[in-house]
């Protein structure tokens, strides 16, 4: 009987756990906010980049206008949204070979800037720099 006992509350104890995952099954975009958050992602990092001197040989002369929409559906791809991305994870890492380790961190320090700018969450940007922080310069250089 008490063995009976101990295992059931084993199993209640287990049971109970497993409904205290604090991740969420909403996919990054949807946490994010959607659409209008990722395209205000994409214009307040740009914007930010383009006045960055240390990303100034990576995005000299760039028409940011033009670049935002595909960052846009990159980004909403990446993170779960949905969108046909612009770039195949081939051209990304072929791209991101040309980025140096220095314009990374600069483009890792933008993105950051820009997600506390439209106010994402914290426990939600911490996730998307992690994604997207050893495919960003690929990306930025690939869609340039």
């Amino acid at each position: 009987m008490k063995r009976l006992a101990k295992c059931v509350v084993v199993l209640a104890v287990v049971a109970s756990l497993g409904g205290c995952s604090s991740g969420s099954t909403a996919s990054l975009f949807n946490q994010l906010g959607g659409m209008d958050t990722v395209s205000k992602l994409a214009s307040s990092f740009l914007g930010d980049a383009t006045k960055n001197p240390q990303l100034s040989g990576l995005l000299g002369g760039a028409n940011t206008s033009a670049v935002a929409p595909q960052l846009s559906n990159q980004l909403c791809a990446t993170l779960g949204g949905g969108c046909k991305a612009p770039l195949t994870d081939d051209q990304v890492k072929a791209a991101g070979a040309k980025v140096s380790p220095e314009q990374n961190k600069a483009l890792s320090d933008t993105l950051t800037g820009a997600l506390k700018t439209i106010g994402a969450q914290p426990a939600v940007s911490k996730e998307i720099t992690t994604l997207l922080g050893p495919k960003l310069g690929g990306i930025v250089a690939g869609l340039l």
